[in-house]
């Protein structure tokens, strides 16, 4: 970790968390990709995660966090089911949701609960989105969107949906009373079966949304041979 106080200006020197959140059994710990999750919970602390993943042989999904200003770090429970690269978005005062990458057809998310007291996340089952496509074989963005949509919360997923690694789409997904979501839009940005690898999506201060993402025509894998696209959407279109 390296820390700065002074807006990015200057950095710290590394500072190891191994010791912290070293996972016995695990022959490696992946960070990322995409960003980390910074909330408040209902005590007023000031939680920071960023989304990790174990290979056992399988490989699960789980996020290092802190919560005192990184002079502790803990390792989150890891998923129930196989998973690996993830995006977290927080839901309510003390739910994060992560999107995960894993092998079904569509999109999958598990909620990880906080006990401001405890300093502990309790995670859930893994959970189908329906209506809603994805590959097994790809990483995922997601952003909760600044403003509500007829009353409700929204996040944005974007993942492939088809061919390998292509056709990408985001989907538009309203958070119910009860914690479920709904499509409520799908656009659909690439139609190749190679064009859609890795993506990361955030909102801009316009409120329009950014997405930037990769390409492959020579072959799969994170956009070798390929090229790089950035797009800007408005929600409402």
């Amino acid at each position: 970790m390296i820390t700065s106080k002074d807006n990015g200006a200057s950095w710290s020197a590394p500072q190891l968390l191994n010791d912290q959140v070293h996972y016995e059994g695990a022959s490696f710990l992946g960070i990322g990709p995409g960003a980390g999750l910074s909330f408040v919970d209902a005590a007023g602390t000031n939680v920071i995660a960023l989304p990790t993943y174990v290979n056992t042989s399988p490989q699960y999904s789980n996020f290092v966090y802190t919560w005192d200003g990184g002079k502790t770090w803990k390792l989150s429970p890891r998923t129930k089911t196989n998973a690996s690269e993830s995006c977290m978005v927080q839901v309510d005062e003390n739910t994060v949701r992560k999107f995960v990458r894993n092998g079904a057809g569509h999109v999958q998310y598990v909620d990880y609960t906080w006990d401001a007291k405890t300093h502990d996340f309790t995670v859930g089952d893994m959970v189908d989105v329906p209506n809603t496509m994805k590959t097994g074989d790809n990483e995922v963005s997601a952003v909760r969107y600044p403003k509500t949509v007829n009353g409700k919360p929204v996040i944005l997923v974007s993942t492939a949906t088809g061919g390998s690694r292509g056709r990408g789409h985001i989907y538009t997904l309203s958070v119910e009373p009860d914690k479920t979501m709904k499509v409520i839009h799908d656009k659909q940005i690439s139609n190749s079966a190679l064009d859609y690898h890795y993506s990361s999506l955030t909102v801009k201060p316009d409120g329009n949304i950014a997405l930037f993402y990769e390409d492959s025509f020579t072959g799969a894998g994170s956009g070798a041979g390929g090229h790089s696209h950035h797009k800007y959407l408005n929600i409402t279109k």
